[in-house]
């Protein structure tokens, strides 16, 4: 007989094979490429910044 400690190491390594089946891969697109022309010359690029506040 197998000892428990096998017999429940074999059943995760089967878990974690279908969960690996059962994953959607993910498909990322580039974006498309952007040119200086969409952008009117008088139009100054947009900056600034942000405060992020981690203390909730």
């Amino acid at each position: 007989m197998l000892d428990a400690y096998i017999i429940e190491r074999i059943q995760r390594e089967r878990e974690r094979e279908e969960a690996r089946r059962r994953r959607v891969p993910l498909r990322i697109e580039k974006p498309p490429p952007s040119t200086r022309e969409d952008r009117s010359e008088s139009d100054p690029p947009e900056r600034g910044s942000t405060v992020i506040d981690f203390h909730l």
